[in-house]
């Protein structure tokens, strides 16, 4: 199974598993530049990569697999609220098939219907919506609609799920899912707090709980769901938006990159493994990779005071900053795992990509374990003319669980310009658009650690002839 789907032309968003056709999403793709512009729907295999067109034009849509006939259900992007269906033995759809099948107008709760996803439930179907709840008054009132039909055909409105999100819009791509007996709901965030989000609860309970940490991934994972269950967790599916049309025109003047633009709507597929820790939070995980090498991979000190033990680093400099360099540019694709012991006091370790011998441009993971930490800085963020332009900002962060003993334990994985950090059970998802060339590297300032179980691999059909 690839772990990362990208379109030939465009951009795909908004994914949702196909039920009754396991490895199968339905996804938007997107090829124009204007935000308000709908995307045409297509099947997209996992296992593959391939797709296929399904002859709807929609912002988003679900779809299910029964008795032989496929259903599409979808937002009707001509009318408020109303969710269409299309039902055909064969696909492409007949886009001049389809009919209404429910209105907001006729419900009695909800409004904005955005992002159906459609599962089995109770010996029926479930179909979760993101919206906003009717009524007087003001205040955020984003929330999740719910419907439950026994037969595909009828449908009944249930009250409504996460009323006390905050949001206020209608949340984006809701999701139920069960893992050892915990019940989830992951919706995206699309107002304050961007990002997917999750709540939990207990079999039995009645309310919903929100874990101390409760984004899941970066700002950059967005529309995260359910892909396919798994005897100890589940696949998770969502996008990592591009940066390339930049939709809404951020980018500071001057700059010609693609790092400071806007995120666009639409990107590729990631997945991840999701599980259940003790505590009800996810922890997710990189699903496995198959058919890989490993590569050798050796570090040169730059500055500081670094000494080499067995199959490890240990860095001393409690008084700044010591930085080292590894010999192997960065492949286009590959996965560096490593191990962090930090001692106490230690103010910051970093994991550098693309860095050169000046070490001072380069994508800059800094991982704060006093905070349990990890953000990232882009390598203009690192020059005086970044610094002036942002001074304050954190660009993505992610917080991590605090492991058992001191290790903290990564595993990055880079695929062209998109990459993953996976940290202790925590994940951050980002883009590096602008710089390609360079190297990996390590730093640690005000405090001494050791670095040990470095492994560089690649896939094997990467390695030259």
């Amino acid at each position: 199974m690839q772990t990362i789907l990208k379109p030939r032309n465009g951009r795909y968003d908004v994914p949702s598993p196909v039920q009754g056709a396991e490895g199968w999403l339905v996804c938007v793709l997107r090829t124009g530049d204007v935000p308000s512009e709908d995307g045409i729907l297509y099947l997209v295999s996992a296992e593959s990569g391939e797709n296929l067109s399904l002859g709807i034009r929609a912002p988003s849509g679900t779809m299910v697999r029964d008795e032989g006939l496929y259903r599409l259900i979808f937002p009707d992007s001509g009318e408020d609220s109303v969710l269409r269906l299309c039902v055909s033995e064969t696909i492409p759809f007949d886009a001049s098939r389809t009919e209404t099948m429910l209105r907001a107008a006729d419900s009695e709760w909800t409004s904005a219907w955005r992002d159906p996803q459609i599962s089995r439930a109770d010996g029926g179907w479930l179909l979760l919506c993101g919206a906003v709840r009717k009524g007087e008054g003001k205040g955020r009132r984003g929330c999740i609609a719910r419907f439950y039909s026994s037969d595909l055909q009828n449908w009944q409105e249930l009250p409504p799920l996460a009323d006390n999100c905050g949001l206020s819009c209608a949340p984006g791509a809701p999701g139920l899912f069960t893992i050892c007996g915990l019940e989830y709901l992951l919706y995206t965030a699309l107002s304050d707090r961007v990002g997917t989000r999750y709540f939990f609860r207990r079999t039995g309970e009645t309310g919903w709980h929100r874990p101390a940490n409760d984004l899941l991934d970066s700002r950059a994972f967005l529309y995260g769901r359910s892909f396919a269950e798994k005897p100890d967790g589940i696949l998770c599916c969502g996008i990592l938006p591009s940066r390339d049309c930049d939709h809404w025109h951020y980018s500071p003047a001057g700059y010609m990159g693609h790092d400071y633009n806007t995120w666009d709507l639409g990107g590729s597929v990631l997945l991840h493994f999701l599980s259940a820790g003790e505590d009800g939070a996810l922890l997710c995980r990189p699903v496995p990779q198959e058919d890989t090498v490993d590569v050798p991979l050796s570090g040169q000190p730059l500055n500081g005071n670094w000494v080499c033990s067995g199959d490890g680093l240990r860095a001393v400099s409690p008084g700044g900053a010591a930085h080292l360099l590894f010999d192997r540019l960065l492949p286009e694709r590959c996965e560096l795992a490593l191990e962090v012991l930090p001692e106490d006091g230690c103010r910051r370790l970093g994991l550098m990509l693309f860095a050169d011998e000046g070490f001072a441009e380069a994508y800059c993971l800094y991982i704060e374990p006093d905070r349990n930490r990890v953000q990232l800085r882009s390598p203009f963020r690192m020059t005086e003319d970044g610094s002036w332009a942002f001074p304050q900002e954190i660009e993505l962060e992610q917080h991590y669980p605090a492991s058992a003993g001191r290790a903290i334990r990564l595993v990055l994985r880079r695929n062209g310009p998109a990459a993953r950090l996976w940290i202790n059970g925590s994940c951050m998802s980002f883009r590096v658009e602008d710089r390609t060339f360079g190297r990996p590297g390590l730093s640690v300032s005000h405090g001494t650690a050791a670095w040990q179980r470095i492994r560089l691999s690649v896939p094997r059909e990467d390695l030259p002839v």
